[in-house]
């Protein structure tokens, strides 16, 4: 019995170590160009890109020398701008998200990486900025507050642990979902989802010894 729990604990230390040895932290950060897309009718005009940020930390896992596994946790304010030229008015909308990547990267040649994969947003606030600068709690609740995307990058391996990432994220499940109900006359929907540019900064803080 002392025979085999030493064996145990010899095989769990063993594999311990060598998953260890696949794993690699880091952390990253972007500057984002976020935007709405609508579909439907929508009764205002129409919106415009404007700068954001995203922040987050990795976790990278080695399933060979050729394809890695990566999750993102992190944070980022989405949103657009609207302006309705009529009444002079400008409209920033600023929603927090926490999001989780999980991102399959495949590495085809030298220090270019191709990532894809699934990614899941948590509404954590929705708020605007109008034209008096003043930021207010948005008075339109998202009809979702769980969001699905999918990303598509590349990033390249350009200095040490260093990365440049470029993604485009495209989001499946709409932020508004709306019925615009007129009498006389027929109603409109129209839904609103985000969408997301990002070009940014990953380092990893140990590198994997065999690859790249």
């Amino acid at each position: 019995m002392k025979t085999l729990l030493r064996l145990l604990i010899l095989f769990i230390v063993f594999s311990v170590n060598a998953i260890g040895q696949q794993l690699t932290l880091g952390f990253k950060t972007g500057l984002d160009i976020i935007n709405y897309k609508y579909v439907g009718s929508f009764p205002l005009d129409d919106f415009s890109p404007r700068l954001s940020y995203d922040i987050g930390v990795l976790l990278n896992y080695k399933l060979t020398n050729r394809i890695q596994i990566q999750i993102e946790p992190g944070f980022i304010e989405k949103g657009a701008q609207l302006r309705n030229i009529n009444l002079n008015e400008r409209i920033t909308f600023k929603n927090g998200f926490v999001t989780t990547p999980l991102v399959f990267v495949a590495n085809p040649i030298s220090r270019l990486f191709i990532e894809i994969g699934p990614e899941l947003g948590y509404l954590v606030y929705a708020k605007k900025r109008e034209t008096n600068g003043k930021i207010y709690d948005s008075g339109d609740t998202p009809t979702n507050k769980l969001e699905f995307s999918g990303i598509f990058g590349l990033s390249y391996n350009f200095f040490d642990n260093t990365y440049l990432v470029v993604r485009y994220v495209n989001t499946f499940t709409p932020l508004y979902n709306n019925i615009i109900y007129a009498d006389p006359g027929p109603s409109t929907t129209y839904k609103i989802f985000n969408k997301q540019f990002s070009i940014g900064l990953r380092y990893l803080f140990n590198k994997h010894n065999n690859t790249r």
